[in-house]
């Protein structure tokens, strides 16, 4: 996880104190099971060649969970007309989930994680939808992991190869489609800044990009798609790149750090915990880090994610070039940053997270690290992103290498194409013509980004 303090993790704090609760029921062995799969996968990505025994364990346990939370013992208590409990209704989701994040650490390929997605969605929609979920704070934290993985998975187009036959997605009157944004029941209780590193702006602004990206996709060539979509091109625009004028956007002041601190435990269904003085931020609190260490890396994480969502529009809404595809300009776009720029700037705040995690638990998300290494064209910038793969695999993702082999495809498929045609610039600003997208559906390389 991004996060340095364990009272902001909800593996420690809300998955794994559900998956041990007694008494214990198949959907808790479920989640107990995905837990224990994801664990050893990781275990044996830190053994590299010492590895085997724990893969193996791995698998087993994947498998053991799968089978629970296939079992229909779930559907078979709704037919009955009995009610799930609320326990067990989290721990369904939560090993959902869990087993969607699974090919992170094994390094498979194979697009499960999909249809784990698929079951978390069904789920939801089973046992009372959004609104039973945002009645509670540990419930509405499961939500927003849902919408995260959602909205990052569809940035590699799965979701476009898997259901192009059943017209455009996510229409607004469809009652099955992905609800517009992750909803927190209030600011304080939004969990995904300090867990996955990304805003409650920035995430907004990736949904609306997934949707905008749909459209554009569905059009006819020579559509002008844009034309009744300018109102949301511009206001899109504007939350990207104005918020980069303001170097305050992601820091934390006390007024947020301290309702957040009091309520941290809150937030994944634990007792408040004391509030904390301004002072408590330079002690040690977990690993030894202060938090106002712990702030500037969740700060850097925040930035991260927003540069690297910056890039995603440039490539799924602008085709790689700095502008949208349309006239469509707005004070925004006067002073839009290159895309080159925009890669450095993603590495810059990786690399900071990096020097100040040595030696520290403390993990990247892939994504933003991802996004920026598939659109480095520069050779100084290429190298950058060498290192800090090499970096990232220290903390035993399995999805690392599989990352990088397409990243590479990605570059070696762009410099023959400029090297024939003959319009190699040696210190290229903005990004390549090869859409690594396309790339990925083309080589069946559906990673699960995050």
């Amino acid at each position: 996880m991004p996060t340095e303090a364990p009272s902001h993790n909800p593996w420690l704090q809300l998955y794994l104190p559900i998956a041990v609760q007694e008494p214990t029921s198949a959907a808790k062995q479920a989640l107990l099971h995905s837990i224990l799969a994801v664990s050893a996968f990781n275990q044996a990505g830190l053994r590299r060649s010492k590895g085997q025994p724990f893969r193996a364990q791995a698998t087993e346990h994947s498998k053991k969970a799968a089978r629970l939370l296939c079992s229909g013992d779930f559907t078979a208590e709704q037919s009955r007309g009995n009610e799930v409990d609320s326990t067990n209704k989290k721990a369904l989701l939560a090993a959902a989930l869990t087993m969607t994040t699974i090919e992170v650490f094994s390094g498979a390929q194979d697009g499960r994680w999909h249809e784990y997605l698929r079951t978390a969605k069904d789920i939801i929609e089973r046992t009372g939808g959004s609104q039973w979920w945002l009645s509670e704070p540990a419930r509405a934290t499961l939500l927003q992991i849902f919408r995260c993985l959602r909205i990052v998975s569809e940035t590699s187009g799965w979701t476009d190869r898997k259901e192009r036959t059943q017209g455009p997605k996510r229409s607004s009157d469809d009652p099955n489609s992905k609800p517009e944004e992750p909803v927190a029941p209030s600011p304080y209780e939004y969990t995904l800044d300090v867990s996955f590193g990304i805003s409650m702006k920035t995430l907004w602004c990736l949904n609306k990009i997934v949707d905008l990206a749909a459209i554009k996709a569905a059009a006819a060539p020579g559509d002008c798609w844009w034309k009744d979509h300018s109102s949301d091109l511009c206001k899109l625009e504007k939350e990207l790149f104005d918020l980069m004028e303001d170097p305050y956007a992601f820091a934390n002041d006390e007024s947020v750090v301290i309702p957040r601190s009091t309520d941290d435990q809150t937030l994944y269904g634990g007792q408040n915990t004391p509030g904390k003085s301004p002072q408590d931020r330079f002690q040690p609190f977990t690993f030894g880090v202060p938090q106002v260490v712990s702030e500037e890396i969740r700060e850097n994480h925040l930035w991260a994610f927003h540069y690297s969502v910056a890039l995603f529009y440039r490539r799924a809404i602008c085709g790689g070039g700095n502008n949208t595809t349309s006239p469509v300009a707005t004070d925004s776009t006067a002073h839009c940053p290159s895309g080159q720029h925009l890669v450095s700037k993603v590495l810059d705040h990786l690399e900071n997270i990096d020097a100040l995690t040595v030696g520290t638990p403390v993990a990247n998300t892939l994504w933003p690290g991802f996004i920026a290494a598939v659109e480095a064209v520069n050779t100084e910038l290429r190298h950058r992103v060498l290192v800090w793969f090499a970096r990232a695999q220290r903390h035993g993702i399995g999805n690392i290498a599989a990352a990088k082999s397409l990243v590479l495809e990605v570059w070696r498929r762009l410099d023959r194409q400029t090297y024939y045609n003959h319009d190699r610039n040696e210190s290229p600003t903005e990004l390549g013509s090869v859409d690594w997208r396309d790339v990925m559906r083309e080589k069946g390389m559906y990673i699960m980004l995050t």
